[in-house]
Formats: C-alpha cells, sequence, structure tokens
C-alpha cells in the first residue's frame, strides 16, 4: 500500500539504527514447549512465527485437544504457513491440506515494539461461510507494525468436519468454534513468550468469523480468554442463526444420505469416506445458492451443543450475566446484501415488487418494496437500480437489521460495558464484488461497500498491487490509517475514540429503545465510515423503519427455529420461481442495463 510503503521508507533510518542490519538470521522465542523460529516481514521490521498448530484431533469429529507436549528436539520450525483444514473447492494441488494437523496458528509481532510494556493481541478467526478460508488469507504485518500490536490468525475445521451434529442432542456441531477457544487457551497459556499479556486479548472477526465471535462472546467454555470483541459483518441471531439440536440431527441425516453413510459411526471412517470428499454438507441445505432463498433466515451451518452454546445467541445476549467481553465494537457494510448475491445475472427477467410479495406475503412486501424503491435514492443512481435495492434488502435483512439488534439488546439488558456500532460505507476501488459486477452495476460512487471489503482496508492490503494497479487511493489510505488506529486503540483500551477522529458514542450512553414486539430499536446512533473519514449519525427514522419491517418477519419467526425460513407467503402471492420469469416491470426498466 502506497501509504504503509512511505511510512516504512520514513521509518528506515530510525529502524537501521536500532540494529535491523544486525539482526539475527531468523527471530527465536522460547516458551514453555521449547524454542520457535520464525522469520521475518516487512524487510525485518515484523517478526513472523507462521503454522504453530496449537491443537490436536484425535480422530474425526472429536474435539480437539490443546497442545500441551514439548516440541520435538526443543525445537519448532515456523518460517512457513501449515497446512489449510479441508473444505469446499479445495486444490490440493496448490495448497496443502489436512483433516488432523490443520489447526494451525500464525504471529505478527513488531521487530522493535514501541515501549517496554506487554502488547495487545488481537485474534482474527476468518470468515467463509464456515466451509473455507484459513489464517494464511489476512496478512497481519501492517496492522502489527504500524499500531504496535500482536496479531494472530487462525485456522478452524469446516463444514462437516467442524459443524456437524452427531446425535439429537447437538453433540458436535460446534466443533470449529471449540477449536477457536482451543487457539485461545493456547494463546492465554504463550503470549507472554511473545511480548504480549492474557490480560489483554481481543478477537476479531468479519462474516462468519463475527459470527463466531458473537457465538465465543456468550459461550461460557471462553470465558476469561479475551477481554474484548469485535465483530464486523456477522451477528449470529434474528439474521444468521444456528440451528436447534433437533434440526441439526435432521441436516446430519440428509448429510448421510448424500454421502452414502449409514451412520455417523460410519462417516468417521478416514478410508471409506475421505476428507475431501465429505466436506460439504447435503446440498439441501446450501441457502445461499441462488436469490430464492435469500430471504429465508440464513441457518448458520452449526448447531447449537449445549457446550460451546446453550442457546440462540441472541437471546443470550439479553442476559448480561452471559457476556463475556468487557467491551464490543460491532458493525455491518453498507451493500452486505453481496455476500448472497455477488453475481448480477440472476436479475434477468427479475421483478422486485413481485419477489418481495413472494417471499414476505403481499402486505409486507409491498412495504418492503416501499421502503426500498429503486426508483428511490440512492438507488436512482445506480446504472442497475434495482440490483442496487436488492442487494441493500438482503443486506439489512441478514446483517445490518440484526447488528443493530444484537447491538441494542446487549447495550440495554444491563451488560456493564460499552457498546460501539458502525456502519462502513468506504467505497475503494478494489472492491471485489465491485469488480465482478462490471458493468452490470454503477458501483464507483460513494456509499458502496460490498461484504467484506473492510477487511481489506483493516489489514492494509493493496490486493492490485501485484497486478501494478494500486487500489489505494489517498481517501482509502486515510480510512486504511483511521480503521486501524481505531481497532487497535479498542484492543488496547476498550475505546475506539481518538484524538484526531470524530467522536464515537457507545451505545451504552444513549437512550436506546430496545427491540420488542412493537418492532426493531429506536435511537440507535452509529459511527459511519466513509469517504475516507468518519462521523456520528443518527440513521433511527430511515434504518429503523427499514428495520421494523424486517423485525415483524424475524417475530414471525420466533416460534419456527427449527423450520428455518419465512413462514409460508399469502396463496395469493406467486412463487419466486415464477417471479423469476417474469418480465421487467416498468417502474424498473430505465434503471435496468443494456442488453
Amino acid at each position: 500500500m502506497i501509504g504503509i510503503r512511505n511510512c516504512l521508507l520514513a521509518l528506515v533510518p530510525v529502524l537501521l539504527a536500532a540494529g535491523v542490519s544486525g539482526q539475527d538470521e531468523f527471530p527465536l522465542v522460547e516458551t514453555s514447549l521449547g524454542f520457535i523460529g520464525g522469520s521475518y516481514g516487512a524487510d525485518g521490521f515484523t517478526e513472523q512465527f507462521f503454522g504453530i498448530q496449537y491443537a490436536n484431533v484425535p480422530e474425526r469429529f472429536a474435539r480437539s485437544e490443546v497442545i500441551d507436549e514439548p516440541f520435538e528436539d526443543d525445537y519448532y520450525n515456523a518460517s512457513s504457513f501449515g497446512p489449510k483444514c479441508w473444505q469446499e473447492n479445495a486444490d490440493p494441488t496448490e495448497d496443502e491440506y489436512s483433516e488432523f494437523d490443520c489447526l494451525v496458528l500464525n504471529i505478527y509481532r513488531p521487530t522493535f515494539p514501541d515501549g517496554e510494556e506487554p502488547l495487545s493481541t488481537m485474534v482474527w478467526i476468518h470468515g467463509g461461510s464456515l466451509i473455507s478460508g484459513a489464517g494464511e488469507d489476512d496478512d497481519g504485518t501492517y496492522l502489527s507494525l504500524l499500531q504496535n500490536v500482536i496479531v494472530i490468525t487462525i485456522n478452524y475445521r469446516l463444514g462437516v468436519l467442524g459443524f456437524i451434529a452427531q446425535d439429537e442432542d447437538g453433540t458436535g456441531g460446534l466443533n470449529g468454534m471449540d477449536d477457536q477457544i482451543n487457539a485461545l487457551k493456547w494463546i492465554n497459556q504463550h503470549i507472554e513468550s511473545f511480548g504480549g499479556t492474557n490480560s489483554s486479548i481481543t478477537i476479531f472477526g468479519e462474516s462468519s468469523g463475527g459470527d463466531s465471535v458473537t457465538v465465543l462472546s456468550v459461550s461460557p467454555l471462553a470465558y476469561g480468554l479475551f477481554q474484548r470483541a469485535i465483530v464486523m459483518s456477522g451477528p449470529a441471531g434474528l439474521g444468521w442463526r444456528p440451528f436447534k439440536p433437533d434440526k441439526g440431527w435432521e441436516v446430519t441425516e440428509s448429510t448421510l444420505a448424500h454421502h452414502g453413510a449409514a451412520s455417523i459411526e460410519a462417516l468417521k471412517s478416514v478410508d471409506d469416506f475421505p476428507a475431501q470428499q465429505i466436506v460439504t454438507f447435503s446440498p439441501e441445505f446450501e441457502y445461499l445458492e441462488a436469490f430464492p432463498d435469500f430471504a429465508q433466515m440464513i441457518d448458520s451451518k452449526y448447531t447449537i451443543d449445549g457446550l460451546v452454546l446453550s442457546d440462540r445467541p441472541h437471546t443470550l445476549y439479553t442476559n448480561p450475566d452471559n457476556i463475556n467481553p468487557e467491551a464490543m465494537m460491532i458493525g455491518s457494510n453498507s451493500y452486505d446484501g453481496t455476500l448472497g448475491l455477488s453475481d448480477p445475472s440472476f436479475m434477468n427477467g427479475f421483478v422486485l415488487d413481485e419477489a418481495m410479495r413472494s417471499v414476505f406475503g403481499d402486505d409486507l412486501g409491498d412495504a418492503i418494496f416501499a421502503a426500498y424503491n429503486p426508483n428511490d435514492p440512492p438507488y436512482a443512481g445506480f446504472a442497475n437500480a434495482t440490483y442496487a435495492a436488492t442487494i441493500n434488502i438482503e443486506g439489512d435483512y441478514q446483517v445490518t437489521c440484526p447488528t443493530r439488534e444484537l447491538a441494542a439488546k446487549a447495550a440495554a439488558s444491563g451488560y456493564e460495558g460499552p457498546v460501539y456500532l458502525y456502519n462502513y460505507q468506504h467505497f475503494f476501488p478494489g472492491d471485489l464484488n465491485a469488480l465482478f459486477v462490471g458493468d452490470d452495476v454503477d458501483v464507483n460512487r460513494d456509499g458502496w461497500a460490498s461484504h467484506a471489503s473492510e477487511t481489506f482496508v483493516l489489514f492494509g492490503t493493496d490486493i492490485g498491487e501485484a497486478f501494478g494497479f494500486p487500489f489505494f487511493d489517498n481517501a482509502t489510505i486515510a480510512m486504511s490509517e483511521e480503521l486501524m488506529a481505531r481497532w487497535a486503540t479498542f484492543a488496547k483500551t476498550g475505546d475506539p475514540n481518538l484524538p484526531e477522529y470524530a467522536t464515537w458514542t457507545s451505545m451504552s450512553n444513549t437512550g436506546i429503545s430496545t427491540p420488542n414486539e412493537e418492532g426493531a430499536a429506536k435511537n440507535v446512533p452509529w459511527l459511519v465510515f466513509r469517504d475516507g473519514t468518519s462521523a456520528m449519525v443518527d440513521d433511527t427514522e430511515t434504518k429503523a423503519s427499514q428495520c421494523d419491517l424486517f423485525f415483524e418477519s424475524y417475530m414471525q419467526n420466533e416460534g419456527n427455529v427449527e423450520e428455518g425460513g419465512i413462514p409460508p407467503p399469502e396463496e395469493s402471492s406467486p412463487d419466486v420461481e415464477d417471479v423469476i420469469g417474469m418480465e421487467e416491470a416498468s417502474p424498473d426498466e430505465e434503471a435496468s442495463p443494456e442488453e
């Protein structure tokens, strides 16, 4: 990134004087398990320890166990990333994968820490719908170096191997998140050897990583393992919810049938069922494949197991005694709906108002269409206004409104810690979803932030630099500097405020109206990140009224959690499949792209 590179160049004389030119061949750390040897990054300004195995998996579908045996020969080579956990679309010709040895973590720390106090630690939990991804996908180098923190990224088991319920009680349905807890246990035991302290650990994650943070924040097994939590576009609860045990077992039975296994015990056979073959759930439960499923209550592909999680997070957050962290940051992106709708090809012959009626029923569907009318701002400025409005509906339904509700529930529960709410609206030219949709929608404008686009900015990862086309313009450089500073300051102190930026008010200090049967939370201010800067915004009238509409749907489903999905629409409404085949309605024709 241009800004970071200039920063490093400015630091070179100082750091060289401090001894970079004469540093050891590789960094070496002594732990209670033995010595760990790593490598240098950022031209010697960071120390990296990759692929450290933190837990063993004794057998398929078993809970992992934290490693406490001394290293062989008293030494662990942490100079390269370890194997990834088996996952959908894995390509073993490109990367190394493992079922039993993939529980590894990666540590980034500054070579020359600023000050003598122990460093705060930020533990990143990657996203990927709990079916894909790895800790190595996100580079903690710049966040660690520029903010004087330790950054740790982790692997955890995915898909069937990490989240299948093994009986009608949900046993094993959260083994992947149990892995995350074991990573935190390892970190607590050994972070002092890396210059950190177990009294200042923050977990943060995006999408299903944020979902994981939401769960760990109310898991009794994670109590005391971290002090602060940051949930980025992943609020488990109203929008994404875990299966109840009986529903989880239904998923298991379908998955067993799909893979031709007579029982869970049969599926444990590594010889009969190789990991690469069984890592996926039954296609029947893949909810993000196409538009017709977008408005269903998105089941998060994990099951309440009675161990890691005792109930739905949406319920647990109403009791402050359940909330583990001392402080929380929770937020969403302006167009998180690109999570399931990054390909606009489904728009061919699509009619938004008819689709809303088919999914939500006539009255509620009409009200939702009116609240997100493609002919109104901000959608009218897009080349395909219908696509933009549809993305916003999905994003609000799945992420933004549940995020507001989760934050409001925590803040109003009697929880004594601060709750900071944000909405990220900064567009940058490297927005992957924006690149994917190409000319089908004009997204090169302020206010568009696709799902996960903020992670590149937070980590300072200029994805275009490798191709000779840096995507970080001046506004994005400023945005990156602010996100890094606020996230790291929160990790150090529990307060993301800094003198050079707008004051961020905690929800705990506002007169919010709690979500209830009467509708969504009211008087909910949030910090908006946009155009390279930030500002507190009271978006109550607009966003609360939109979330009110979805809240009616959420409440309808309170008694139908085991079913998953919105209650059947009124008989007068057409099926979604019929809607997809209809001609475009005249109100949207002007906003549609040319053939």
